[in-house]
């Protein structure tokens, strides 16, 4: 995965290659299945062992999490990731795994960017208007972002064939902006040799389109979850279901109201509402299991999307989360994500 993002992410900036010290020939299909909901394809890598890898020495060398373990690979740098090895646990810990190593990759780049040798003089204004342009694209996928979870529920609300297909048709040019912005801020980081706030703000901004176009996607899973559940009787009234999906656009305008502002408040306030909607995805799923699907068995096929439209609610509030907490990044550079305690 590591490899995956670095090639994803550096491309034209750096060389990257992987290898373990117990490579056991295949990739792991999980790891497949998360990146490529990332949009990065590692199904073609290969699992090489440190003898493959016919290089002499490297400007850095990176470990994840063997520490002491790790057999030693020359390089001038030596740099060591504390992050858990997901072999045999869930999809939910792979995920909490490839967004870790994502957030490292990113960091890295933006190191290393600092350490590039080119010499190129570009003008101060010219930067600031690269740096605004980058901006004004992030802003307008934000807009298109809150555009897609507005409509999903709308579907969702009126069963809408026609609005569900239309969020899911509309996702295309979200994933293109992503592109767009993470090939700019890829240009700007190579090129300008941005430093201080700049270099956060052009790190943060690849963050923020990545999660962004996640939240776009579980838009689309809402969409499809509308389609399947079309031509069938409503299971139940929606109580739950609406005030987790309010919760979502609120946290999701507020994050990016944040960025828009550089409002550190805002953002935190942002990440203490995420607890709200754990506990109202918990209250859907105990009402669904308990008092419809645990008793009938033939409300299963309406139960079952409903379930789903209530993680994917949730999951989108997750995202927003993790942009407050790039907010109070870039603001502050203070890393609040794992310690809610700094919020207090």
């Amino acid at each position: 995965m590591a490899e995956g993002f670095a090639r994803h992410f550096g491309k034209g900036i750096i060389e990257v290659y992987s290898a373990g010290s117990k490579p056991s020939g295949n990739i792991n299909q999980i790891a497949i299945q998360i990146m490529q909901e990332s949009k990065i394809d590692i199904s073609k890598q290969k699992s090489k062992g440190f003898n493959d890898l016919n290089i002499k020495k490297f400007d850095y060398a990176i470990t994840l999490g063997c520490q002491d373990a790790c057999p030693f690979v020359p390089a001038d740098k030596h740099i060591e990731w504390e992050i858990a090895d997901p072999k045999g646990k869930d999809i939910i810990f792979f995920r909490k795994v490839r967004d870790n190593i994502e957030n490292k990759v990113i960091e890295l780049i933006g190191l290393l960017s600092l350490e590039n040798k080119k010499e190129v003089r570009i003008m101060e204004r010219h930067l600031d208007q690269e740096l605004e342009d980058l901006k004004k694209q992030l802003l307008n996928m934000g807009a298109l972002t809150e555009t897609a979870i507005f409509e999903s529920v709308e579907a969702l609300k009126e069963l809408s064939v026609g609005k569900a297909k239309k969020v899911i048709s509309d996702d295309n040019a979200i994933d293109e902006l992503e592109n767009t912005i993470d090939e700019t801020c890829l240009d700007l980081l190579a090129l300008q040799q941005p430093v201080a706030l700049d270099l956060r703000f052009i790190t943060m901004s690849m963050k923020i389109s990545t999660d962004l176009e996640r939240i776009a996607d579980l838009a689309v899973d809402i969409a499809q979850r509308v389609l399947e559940l079309s031509g069938k009787p409503i299971l139940k009234p929606l109580i739950d279901i609406p005030k987790l999906a309010d919760l979502a656009k609120q946290m999701t305008k507020d994050a990016l109201n944040a960025f828009v502002n550089k409002d550190a408040d805002l953002a935190g306030k942002v990440i203490l509402l995420d607890n709200e909607a754990d506990k109202l995805r918990n209250m859907v799923q105990k009402e669904l299991v308990e008092d419809y699907i645990s008793k009938d068995r033939s409300t299963v096929s309406r139960a079952l999307p409903l379930l789903l439209i209530a993680r994917h609610l949730e999951r989108i509030c997750d995202h927003a989360t993790n942009i407050a907490e790039d907010i109070i990044y870039l603001v502050k550079a203070d890393v609040v994500k794992h310690h809610p305690e700094k919020l207090k």
